[in-house]
């Protein structure tokens, strides 16, 4: 039994409102992805260049390797 007739017009908004949500949904998902794996390559690549420098320091100027780390150690908790 039909209530005035206006389930299928429900049905139909609801179900246009669940498409519009689930590609807004995918969109905001690969955002997300994207801007998180660029922020991983960034922290990645930045220990990387740390300690390719580090390494150049300690085989150029002769630096201790415990001087190398403590400095490393203390750019990464500083920097956000």
């Amino acid at each position: 039994m039909a209530s005035f007739g206006g389930e299928s017009r429900a049905a139909e908004k609801y179900n246009n409102a669940i498409v519009a949500f689930y590609k807004s949904e995918v969109y905001m998902d690969a955002v997300l992805g994207c801007v998180g794996g660029f922020i991983q390559l960034v922290l990645f690549s930045s220990c990387g260049l740390a300690v390719w420098y580090g390494s150049t320091m300690i085989i150029k100027k002769g630096y201790s390797a415990g001087n190398v780390a403590s400095v490393m150690t203390i750019i990464m908790n500083v920097t956000p």
